[in-house]
């Protein structure tokens, strides 16, 4: 058996099920923070494939 993480989640807060009312709890700030971090995340992955 691989070892790996196992995430489980309850019904209720399946990812999707109430995604959009999470994420609309952000500030503006919260929300650039997290868009910085996907961009920097985005590009060490394709260099990583280069």
């Amino acid at each position: 058996m691989a070892r790996g993480w196992i995430v489980r989640f309850p019904i209720r807060n399946m990812i999707g099920d109430r995604l959009d009312d999470f994420i609309g709890s952000w500030s503006a700030e919260e929300a650039a923070d997290f868009d910085n971090a996907v961009a920097v995340f985005e590009e060490i992955d394709a260099e990583q494939w280069q």
